[in-house]
């Protein structure tokens, strides 16, 4: 029986990741950025700072969008393809409290 041949990936500061439903792709933030790394070829698909502060972040259950939301209570939806801002709640006022996450149906 032949293993699979596994590689290491080494990523910047990552102070939380999420996987995408289908486990091709890692979200994580560290430092300033929101970044999305292709696991199959270990390259990042892109690096963003739309927020200040991360503190979760979340894949929709299509894994066509990122939920982040910030220190401050700021939620925003990001494409998790290309790091467009998608949304942008504004609704820094409601402080952090709990991460932001998509429901079952997105």
């Amino acid at each position: 029986m032949k293993r699979a041949q596994s590689s290491i990936i080494t990523l910047k500061t990552a102070w939380e990741i999420a996987f995408s439903p289908t486990e091709d792709r890692v979200a994580y933030f560290g430092g300033r950025d929101i970044s999305v790394l292709d696991l199959q070829t270990g390259r990042p698909l892109f690096a963003v700072h739309p927020i200040a502060n991360p503190s979760h972040i979340d894949f929709s259950p299509n894994g066509d969008s990122l939920a982040v939301k910030g220190t401050s209570g700021r939620t925003i939806v990001l494409d998790a393809k290309t790091g467009e801002l998608l949304s942008d709640f504004r609704n820094q006022k409601e402080g952090e409290g709990e991460g932001a996450f998509f429901s079952s149906c997105g």
